[in-house]
């Protein structure tokens, strides 16, 4: 990297411990603000750490966990992760339709009768059809990998062969994709020991602007530098800083620094855009 780019690079690491340190205090209820810095006062971000965010929270904590010993719970992961609303989540919880697939649409089902969200819009799940509703979705692909087989690669060793094989399903584009595998990445019964957490990554437009302004300076341009390459020397970079700021007797999830992979770059690198951009015009709120 160029001077300027490792200057950039390293406000990148050092916007990723002050986001840390906002999650670790408003965690512990302290009183606002959880930081003098006024875009991150001002407006929303999404945490360091996806497992932190409070949907993924509940996918692990009342699905990944509680179904440990279902082998198929795949399926629920993938269904809950395409909704990812978490009230719709905990409402199913709630009426205990978390049990099975059936048991899951038939919660859907009531809550869309009572007019009530189904999905987040967080995430783009496609627009719908009368042929294609979009809350089927998630329903008919986890029975079409099934009967393909195909579901056989989660117990697998790859993200990238998980992440390809779900991308060759239609309604199922790159997004989407590569928010399965990460979720399936959290259980040790799926790919949380794959061999290819610092090798694999998929990228979007927002982490594909990150790179762009850490390279450039501005979120759009063309360059020649391949993005898993990219990462990976950025990956360095943010171990070494961690090594250097992260000290032994730091707060616990401080301490989640040290267990950095591709992914933690490619999900900061989305929040660093929307920094740069003075944070999200639509998610905004009074942190001071």
């Amino acid at each position: 990297m160029t001077e300027e780019q490792l200057s950039r690079a390293l406000e990148f690491c050092k916007l990723a411990e002050e986001r840390q340190k906002i999650y670790i205090k408003k965690k512990a209820g302290e009183p606002k603000p959880w930081t003098e810095d006024k875009i991150f006062q001002s407006s929303r971000f999404c945490n360091v750490f996806r497992e932190q965010d409070k949907t993924s929270v509940f996918i692990k904590t009342n699905i990944i966990d509680k179904y440990r010993d279902d082998p198929n719970n795949w399926k629920r992961i993938i269904i809950a992760r395409f909704f990812s609303r978490l009230d719709t989540l905990q409402d199913l919880e709630e009426h205990g339709e978390m049990e099975s697939v059936e048991t899951m649409l038939k919660g859907i089902e009531r809550r869309r009768q009572l007019s009530l969200p189904v999905h987040t819009h967080s995430f783009f799940v496609g627009r719908a059809s009368p042929d294609h509703p979009t809350y089927l979705r998630p329903f008919n692909l986890v029975k079409k990998l099934e009967m393909s087989g195909d579901s056989k690669v989660f117990k697998g060793s790859s993200l990238e062969k998980a992440y390809l094989t779900l991308r060759e399903y239609s309604w199922n584009g790159s997004f989407m994709a590569y928010q399965y595998v990460c979720d399936l990445a959290y259980d040790e019964q799926y790919l949380l020991n794959a061999t290819d957490h610092d090798t694999f990554i998929a990228f979007g437009p927002g982490s594909q602007r990150g790179m762009n302004r850490i390279l450039t300076g501005e979120p759009y341009g063309d360059t020649d530098v391949d993005f898993v390459s990219f990462c990976v020397e950025l990956l360095s970079l943010w171990r070494q800083y961690v090594t250097d700021t992260v000290k032994e007797d730091a707060h616990e999830d401080m301490k989640r620094f040290y267990n950095l992979h591709l992914c933690n770059v490619q999900h900061w690198l989305c929040e660093y855009d929307k920094y740069k951009r003075g944070g999200s015009s639509k998610r905004r709120y009074e942190g001071i």
